[in-house]
């Protein structure tokens, strides 16, 4: 009887090498899971990463496409300004300028033109739910806010504008490491870091616009460029139609200069005079 149990029962060293075998096995199926599941992980935040660069492609490519400004480049409400700024993980720039286009979705209003801005906020300044996106706490960023509203005239009104409040706003958060703005002035044919309409009385040739996204630890950064460039995850260069080939200031075609009569008056007739004081 005991003989026969001796010949079915396993020894210490078959349980040894089968618990050997099962660890193993174990372990491997492991790091495959693991590197199957990093794998997911990295072409889920490439998806995400490549989202945002078309989302922001496209946005600054239809905004600035259609750049609108006064003729005389002097009215405030269609003024292009580009501000150089340092946000906590790299550039932080904010640029501000009139699209002829109407709002987006909902708040469309055919013929209307709108404002549009790029700012950067610090990422604790911004409800990202309300936003559409829910951030991520391993990729600390910088929230890139664009803000799109119809242009309002307050100059001379004599008083508020009547319903501004009630104006709709659109507004988005992409979440940016660095937000990169240049301006390409045709007069000396150097790219720029700040641009303003109103001092220049004319708009840039093109504007450059270089972005990146947020990375957690042991990310790869963007593929370095040829020429010694930086890389950028977004690298975008768009010309200004109204501004591209200008090397002075904009013709005043609204006649907003100041007319000195006096001279004038010296190079009509009375006849000219008359009729032209009527």
């Amino acid at each position: 009887m005991s003989a026969h149990l001796r010949k079915e029962g396993f020894t210490l060293l078959e349980l040894l090498v089968a618990m050997l075998v099962l660890v193993v096995i174990t372990a491997i199926v492991q790091a495959t899971f693991a590197s199957v599941t990093d794998t997911m992980a990295a072409a889920r935040d490439e998806s995400d990463r490549l989202l945002m660069r078309q989302t922001l492609h496209r946005s600054l490519k239809t905004n600035l496409s259609s750049v609108y400004a006064d003729q005389a480049c002097l009215m405030s409400e269609f003024a292009l300004l580009g501000e150089t700024g340092d946000g906590a993980f790299g550039p932080g720039d904010s640029l501000r300028f009139c699209a002829a286009l109407p709002m987006p979705g909902a708040f469309a209003l055919p013929g209307e033109l709108k404002v549009v801005e790029y700012t950067v906020v610090p990422e604790g300044d911004l409800d990202w739910a309300a936003m559409g996106y829910p951030g991520d706490p391993e990729r600390p960023a910088m929230a890139l806010v664009i803000s799109e509203y119809p242009v309002q005239r307050q100059d001379d009104l004599g008083g508020d504008l009547s319903g501004a409040a009630e104006l709709p706003i659109s507004e988005r958060a992409v979440p940016v490491a660095s937000f990169d703005v240049q301006y390409f002035d045709g007069l000396t044919e150097e790219w720029l870091t700040d641009w303003d309409s109103l001092a220049e009385q004319r708009l840039p040739w093109a504007v450059w616009v270089r972005v990146n996204f947020p990375r957690g630890d042991g990310e790869a950064p963007p593929a370095q460029e040829d020429g010694g460039f930086e890389a950028a995850d977004l690298d975008v260069m768009i010309p200004l139609a109204p501004g591209a080939g200008l090397t002075e200031p904009f013709p005043d075609q609204n006649h907003m200069r100041a007319v000195d009569w006096a001279e004038t008056d010296q190079n009509l007739t009375e006849d000219a005079k008359r009729g032209a004081r009527k």
